[in-house]
């Protein structure tokens, strides 16, 4: 009865507002229309994982967020144990033990995926695998259609131990450790019903309940503090202060830029192969069949990074854990002076404080010290030759997919984390976004985008105290630059051989250079600039008319 009555609700609200946003709450009139039949059919059939077989047309990506009818507000279960132990010479140690049990978790599901048979074969592991959006969908008429529901998967348990002790002249240490395992399901990392189902990162689909170690999970955390109060006499004393907080800065998941196996998430856990070789590299060529990075050298470079990273070269041979990796650790020394002056009124006391504060200290030392700070540098992509006779449709979807999707995606997996710390986002872009040259059409295109992604990402997340800039480098001396130019003909002195019309200065820009540059834009330096699109090329690309010989 509860589904016909919200059926008649919609009705209601439709025949009183007509086809108008008004008549669901919904900004666009042509989707106003769609939802309604498509939402009253589904609520009168008493069933929220049925779907109208005809309704006209694909529906709004996470048009349709629904809620399981045996949906229970969150409960856990808390047992929660704690003593104080009297130890020699007045020392008190104090131990606390902490654990939840998950009741009724919030799980978020896709009522609209397929099963399917095909499988993804990564070492001696596999993934579901879809095709296509039509054999991932139950109903090819509309797209993904979440449903908030319970899951009972999910446990912590919290461990703090603490020591602290009063001397009698006046001063005061304390010192505690907290270790955390958390674990859950999803810890709903998105903002809306959708986007909270998409981001789980997983290895099979989101819709499996996989327990794993929480996103939010605070591995390790270490306080301490001491005091110490100097009585000068009976009108003045003095307190000097220190507050130590060090702890692993959060968790992340390492996961495929991409949505690898057609499931419509992305967040798929990345499989870690026991050696790159495991893996399948090709050539990587520009215009006229150059190899601009050989399957050899990306194998190599794989490699390499797989070797010196401390989670990925110890979880060889499957699938990478869900928030499994670590932040570095995070340092922090907060300092105090409270001085006391006592006066007495009508012979009663009274006290008036004055209090000096250096918060986090150590970054006072060292602009390197005591920064909890998440930094996002996209600068991966693909560089390829194309024009529009030559432009194929699958080359350009690689492109803008790995240049303009890809570090979107990655920005929106680490946006909390941001919020939390007041992040900096640095893009890599090119001089080619401003219209580059014939043969870099597809590539000029996913740099333009990544302008306005930036413009715009910093114009809506300033609030939240999130940066983002981009940086365009023109023409960079690099290796591989060298190497290409002499695979397609130049003499091996061609740096030296540049004309003031391709280099003003007379001198080619390194990697270095634009290391510095990268560093100034993510640092404290550079605030409170936020939006910017920073050009480095020797000359003005927009409007530059070279000198003419003669």
């Amino acid at each position: 009865m509860k589904y016909l009555e919200v059926a008649q609700h919609y009705d209601e609200c439709f025949k009183k507002h007509g086809d108008s946003n008004l008549g669901v709450d919904w900004p666009n009139h042509e989707d106003t229309l769609i939802r309604h039949e498509v939402m009253s059919d589904i609520i009168k059939t008493n069933n929220p994982t049925w779907f109208p077989t005809t309704p006209g047309r694909l529906l709004p990506t996470s048009c349709l967020a629904l809620v399981d009818p045996n949906f229970k507000m969150p409960q856990i279960i808390r047992l929660n144990v704690a003593t104080d132990i009297k130890l020699k010479n007045n020392y008190i140690l104090t131990l606390e033990a902490i654990y939840n049990k998950d009741i009724n978790a919030v799980f978020q599901y896709d009522a609209n995926l397929n099963n399917t048979t095909r499988v993804i074969t990564e070492g001696n592991s596999t993934r579901p695998y879809y095709t296509s959006s039509s054999t991932r969908r139950f109903n090819t008429a509309t797209d993904n259609v979440t449903v908030l529901s319970n899951t009972n998967k999910g446990e912590g348990f919290i461990f703090t131990t603490q020591i602290q002790k009063n001397f009698a002249n006046g001063l005061y240490i304390m010192a505690a450790y907290t270790g955390s395992n958390v674990s859950d399901v999803s810890n709903n990392p998105g903002s809306r019903a959708i986007s909270a189902w998409q981001s789980v990162a997983n290895s099979s689909t989101p819709n499996t309940q996989v327990l794993g170690i929480s996103q939010y999970c605070v591995p390790h955390r270490i306080v301490a503090s001491i005091s110490k109060k100097i009585n000068w006499n009976n009108f003045t004393a003095t307190t000097i202060s220190a507050f130590y907080e060090g702890s692993t800065q959060g968790r992340f998941s390492y996961i495929y830029s991409s949505d690898i196996n057609g499931d419509n998430s992305n967040a798929d856990l990345i499989y870690v192969p026991n050696k790159a070789s495991d893996l399948t590299f090709t050539d990587i060529t520009g215009t006229g069949g150059v190899v601009l990075f050989s399957k050899q050298d990306q194998m190599e470079a794989f490699q390499k990074y797989i070797d010196q990273d401390k989670y990925l070269s110890t979880h060889k041979g499957g699938f990478a854990d869900k928030s499994g990796a670590k932040f570095p650790w995070y340092h922090r020394l907060d300092l105090r002076i409270l001085q006391d002056f006592n006066i007495q009124v009508n012979g009663k006391k009274h006290t008036i404080q004055f209090s000096a504060d250096m918060l986090n200290a150590l970054n006072f030392i060292n602009k390197d010290w005591g920064i909890f700070q998440e930094l996002n540098v996209n600068n991966a992509a693909i560089f390829g030759g194309t024009n529009i006779s030559e432009q194929e449709v699958e080359h350009f979807r690689r492109m803008m997919q790995i240049n303009l999707t890809a570090p979107l995606f990655l920005i929106k997996a680490a946006f909390e984390e941001l919020k939390k710390t007041g992040g900096c986002v640095l893009n890599i872009g090119s001089i080619n976004a401003h219209a580059g040259e014939s043969k870099l059409l597809a590539y000029s295109i996913s740099k333009g985008g990544m302008q306005t992604m930036t413009r715009n990402l910093a114009n809506a997340n300033g609030v939240h105290g999130i940066r983002v800039n981009q940086i365009n480098p023109g023409w960079v001396l690099t290796e591989r630059e060298y190497r290409d130019k002499v695979a397609v003909g130049l003499k091996p002195s061609w740096p030296q051989d540049l004309t003031r019309v391709d280099i003003p200065s007379g001198t080619t820009t390194t990697p270095e250079q634009m290391g510095e540059a990268a560093i100034y834009w993510l640092g404290d330096e550079s605030k409170p600039f936020t939006g910017s699109v920073v050009d480095l090329e020797q000359f003005s690309i927009i409007g530059r008319n070279p000198e003419k010989l003669g």
